[in-house]
């Protein structure tokens, strides 16, 4: 019974580790949760295998870095975006069409379809379209920033858990 238990253990550790890898490289989709996802993983880690000294900091920290990553992101697309002129409603407009997409045709159906918000919305308020594309550059400059920060982030949460988890 004792092997069993130790077996289902590693398992569902290790199987934890597959979902916070295959996470974090589901971060190059926007609108994917990643380090939401890690964090989840791991809190369910900590709760079931380590709520101790340890694991309480640890938890801690990981709650603090997703919530930083999840605050980088918007921020980073959002102030390239107003960078390049546009306004807090085509923002808003542009957050809706891909959540609608993403739903409806996928993730990457649902990137296409900001973008394109992004250009027609532009396009019908500035009337030109250099600026238009202007601004729809400047979102994927902020989203590609925005992944790279993510994804560090993504990586330290993974460490920080991998330390955790060889602790116990």
């Amino acid at each position: 019974m004792e092997n069993v238990l130790e077996f289902l253990i590693v398992f569902v550790q290790t199987f934890s580790i597959v979902i916070m890898v295959i996470s974090l490289f589901g971060l190059i989709v926007p609108i994917f949760p990643g380090l939401v996802v890690i964090w989840i993983a791991a809190t369910l880690n900590i709760l079931l295998f380590g709520l101790n000294l340890g694991g309480g900091l640890t938890l801690v920290l990981l709650s603090v870095l997703t919530i930083i990553g999840v605050l980088a992101d918007n921020v980073m697309m959002g102030a390239k975006v107003k960078e390049a002129g546009a306004p807090w409603s085509t923002l808003a407009l542009t957050l809706l069409a891909g959540v609608v997409g993403s739903v409806a045709l996928t993730p990457i159906g649902g990137i296409a379809i900001a973008l394109g918000a992004l250009y027609l919305l532009e396009l019908r308020r500035v009337g030109e379209r250099e600026k238009a594309l202007k601004t729809v550059k400047a979102l994927a400059v902020g989203w590609g920033w925005a992944f790279a920060a993510r994804f560090g982030i993504g990586v330290v949460m993974l460490v920080i858990y991998v330390v955790w988890w060889m602790s116990i």
